[in-house]
């Protein structure tokens, strides 16, 4: 009788990686434990549980890469991997990672494209063009350098440039749906026609899924949106928000979890405030809401430095044991030492020379008791705008990471409910420390709206603040495009065209017809 053939190690991690990239990710991860386990000297193990660990295991990430360092010094997915693992919460570090794999092979399309990836999400001021520029240089027979480029021009503000760049990449692989999607995100209107019956027919076919799927969906419901059918815009929209859901959980229940825990909390009054020179405005809300607006209007204001979406809080906040009643609990000095910390953490990553700087990442509402106890005097804008307008916003769009909650329905309007009982709870405890900015004021009439929006953020009115879709700075989001052009109207009746297949939202939020 033969004997079954032995798996190499080799066969063994291109099964555990393919598990990974298709979305079984305990599959996966037990997979590599296994082989890190079987074979603990050989660097790639540890690398395969590194890369399976994110983004969620942030401690076996980091254990697994460094380990993967000491057994191969010279491998450059190490410093990757933990490039990747920082650039959300600490991107000082994770910029210092990339140069690390810059440092270890300066020729290495691999290293380069991660090293502007990152720069891209991370950079919140300059332009990230040049180092942008070098996967394209190094391999310009491969579409994936030039979509990178493309999202330099993008977040730079140059939408033309960043639709060469797109277009160049899907004439390279005319048959990728990240690049098709990549293009629907500057000229939806524009895909070309060929492509577009090219998808449909794969997508129809069923020779699209998972991943590929969820890209082609999202271009496809942008492009049919863009030529006012939104029944077709419909249909591709969610077959791209189910391909996500299909991958990953909703993440809902354990925010709310959360939110009993913060309401548990006997938060004190505010203590007194650090010693700095530096005061953080914290601009929080649904994403959709109005947040980049917000900032991008600040951002225009000679006192204010504009940082983008820092994950940084959150990574003080994981510093405190029993989080959110340890923060609570925090005695003087020790809420100096963190204020402090999250204060070096920003100076590292984009060295604000002014009296103020902006931190807009929109979750941030979880931690505004840790923000009360940190930073008394820091303003706190709140974003605000009609529940239907911000579920659509979320469910037409892809989010780069996270946002699991954002791929149905049922999860948008349970989160929408979370942040508006967060919301509530905290002006329950400091109705004057927290300011709403609401999104149709700013429609309606912008210049009053703009001048309260100035004043509440603790700065005198400056006129350079009504032409903020003139800021000159690097945009990041989904918002980016939005946010250089004047205000439009029409954008916030735009969900209305899907008024009925928001109805679910409608009834479990408690909103009037």
């Amino acid at each position: 009788m033969p004997q079954p053939r032995t798996v190499t190690l080799k066969e063994a991690l291109a099964r555990t990686l393919s598990d990974h990239r298709a979305g079984r990710l305990d599959r996966a991860r037990q997979g590599a434990t296994a082989l890190a386990d079987r074979f603990p000297d050989r660097s790639e193990c540890w690398l395969a549980v590194a890369r399976c660990a994110l983004p969620d295991q942030g401690d076996v990430v980091s254990r697994a890469a460094r380990r993967a360092l000491v057994l191969d010094p010279r491998t450059v997915d190490g410093p990757l991997l933990l490039c990747h693992l920082h650039e959300e919460r600490d991107p000082a570090r994770a910029r210092r990672h990339g140069r690390h794999g810059l440092c270890l092979s300066p020729g290495s399309l691999r290293a380069n494209s991660v090293a502007a990836m990152v720069a891209h999400r991370t950079v919140a001021l300059g332009s990230t063009i040049p180092i942008a520029r070098r996967p394209a240089l190094l391999a310009p027979e491969q579409p994936h350098g030039w979509s990178i480029l493309g999202d330099a021009h993008l977040g730079d503000g140059d939408p033309a440039a960043a639709a060469r760049s797109y277009r160049r990449a899907l004439t390279i692989a005319p048959a990728a749906p990240d690049l098709l999607y990549a293009v629907s995100t500057v000229t939806p209107s524009a895909l070309p026609t060929a492509e577009v019956a090219r998808t449909i027919a794969a997508a129809e076919d069923g020779r699209l899924s998972g991943e590929a799927l969820e890209f082609a969906g999202f271009a496809l419901g942008a492009y049919f949106d863009s030529r006012d059918d939104p029944c077709a815009a419909l249909r591709w929209y969610v077959a791209a928000n189910a391909a996500h859901r299909g991958r990953h959980p909703s993440g809902v229940e354990p925010m709310s979890r959360f939110l009993d825990r913060s309401r548990a909390v006997a938060w004190p009054d505010a203590g007194p405030p650090p010693a700095c020179n530096r005061t953080p405005i914290f601009i929080v809300g649904l994403p959709g809401s109005g947040t980049t607006l917000v900032e991008s209007v600040l951002s225009m204001h000679s006192a204010v430095t504009p940082a983008g979406e820092l994950g940084v809080l959150g990574a003080v906040a994981d510093r405190i044991a029993a989080y959110p009643a340890g923060a609570a609990a925090l005695k003087d000095g020790e809420a100096a030492e963190l204020a402090g910390a999250y204060l070096d953490a920003v100076d590292a990553a984009v060295r604000p020379a002014t009296p103020f700087f902006t931190d807009k990442m929109p979750t941030n509402f979880i931690h505004l008791g840790l923000i009360r106890r940190l930073f008394p005097q820091a303003p706190i804008l709140h974003a605000r705008r009609h529940p239907m307008a911000t579920a659509w916003s979320l469910f037409r769009r892809r989010f780069t990471t996270g946002h699991d909650y954002a791929y149905a329905l049922e999860d948008i309007a349970e989160f929408i409910d979370i942040e508006r009982q967060f919301m509530a709870h905290w002006r329950a405890r400091w109705p004057a420390a927290i300011h709403a900015v609401d999104y149709e004021d700013l429609l309606a009439d912008t210049e009053p709206a703009l001048r309260v929006l100035v004043q509440h953020a603790g700065l005198n009115w400056e006129p350079a603040c009504l032409d903020f879709h003139r800021a000159e700075r690097r945009v990041s989001t989904a918002s980016t495009l939005a946010v250089r052009r004047p205000l439009d109207r029409r954008a916030g009746d735009r969900w209305r065209r899907y008024a009925e297949f928001l109805a679910p939202v409608r009834r479990r939020l408690g909103i009037a017809e």
